[in-house]
């Protein structure tokens, strides 16, 4: 808590004098490499740029006072990363909060049946698709859906919690410091039943 005021105060404090804008991607995967840039360079000479960062969240990779600079994301957390150039006006100065986040992993489904070897059973079922309804709101749907088909949707958060629902794609909320662990449903024809498990990894959420 006292880190992220910290980090706060320091960005007030260089948008008193902001007077440039800093472009380049907020987030920053631990292990690659963004670059930034400022906008409408007006400073007196190549040389009269200084970048900073705040903390040990990156590695600075380049000149730091050249007009733009590289960064590599070490470990997760916030880092403010800061420009001062020479103008012909003076000091210009501004700021830019960055996001280190860890690479999401590759999320896994599993697949059963009750009905797999049935040659009868009437359900097509492949994969499921998310998507973002609003901020903090998914749905989850069946690439393939029919209307006389029955769903059972169960759904187990971070901190153990549950929701289920029964609609053909329910919609769930979600936050990224408490995110879907597991969505597990059941498709129920009059003939068969077909079940699957998604397993999401925890950043999975925070980039969603």
């Amino acid at each position: 808590m006292k880190k992220n005021m910290l980090l706060l105060s320091l960005l007030i404090f260089a948008a008193g004098f902001s007077q440039c804008y800093i472009i380049g991607n907020p987030n920053i995967k631990i292990g690659e490499t963004e670059t930034y840039t400022v906008e409408k360079d007006i400073a007196q000479c190549k040389d009269c740029h200084l970048w900073t960062i705040y903390g040990d969240r990156v590695t600075v990779d380049g000149d730091v006072k050249q007009n733009s600079i590289k960064l590599k994301g070490n470990t997760g957390g916030q880092t403010i990363l800061s420009l001062a150039m020479i103008a012909p006006q003076g000091m210009v100065q501004c700021s830019k909060v960055v996001d280190v986040v860890e690479p999401v992993k590759n999320i896994t489904i599993n697949k059963s049946s009750l009905g797999i070897t049935n040659p009868n059973c009437d359900i097509d079922f492949s994969e499921f698709r998310e998507e973002k309804i609003t901020e903090g709101m998914v749905s989850f749907s069946p690439t393939k859906t029919e209307n006389y088909y029955k769903y059972e949707w169960t759904v187990v958060y971070m901190d153990g919690a549950q929701k289920q629902s029964t609609e053909k794609s329910p919609q769930f909320p979600y936050t990224k410091e408490n995110g879907i662990v597991t969505v597990s449903g059941k498709i129920i024809s009059t003939r068969c039943m077909r079940s699957f498990t998604k397993t999401y990894d925890s950043n999975y959420w925070k980039n969603f």
